[in-house]
């Protein structure tokens, strides 16, 4: 009876709970509401040491990427700080890790943003820089 406790306490850790074994890396949008609706883009990747960088771009706003630091995953919490823009994400991760719903603060107001994990097909072009 012992080693069939022992054995479901091992199979539970390696099979409980998947989001926590999921990265945030990757591509990421969703739209936000400010009167129009404005295209938003988050591009994560690992750093060295484990930590993640990001960018994030405005689509419709010109779409220049501004620094995202730090990103951070605890558990199924997203937090991304971007002080290029004064704002700052917060939201939870999805169970299957294709959605994040949270709000965008920025100027001490609040309004809600999902973001979707993109796909090659579904991600939208970042525009280019003019020189």
């Amino acid at each position: 009876m012992k080693r069939l406790m022992q054995l479901l306490v091992i199979v539970a850790e390696l099979f409980g709970n998947p989001v926590y074994a999921q990265t945030i890396a990757g591509t990421w949008q969703g739209t936000i509401n400010v009167g129009k609706e404005l295209r938003i883009v988050f591009t994560i990747s690992s750093a060295e040491g484990g930590a993640l960088r990001g960018t994030m771009y405005s689509i419709d706003q010109g779409g220049q990427g501004m620094a995202v630091a730090p990103v951070v995953l605890e558990g199924t919490t997203v937090r991304m700080s971007i002080a290029g823009a004064g704002g700052s994400y917060e939201g939870q991760l999805s169970a299957d890790g294709s959605s994040i719903a949270g709000n965008w603060t920025q100027g001490g107001k609040s309004l809600p943003l999902m973001l979707k994990r993109a796909t090659p097909e579904s991600a939208w072009p970042i525009p280019a820089i003019p020189k």
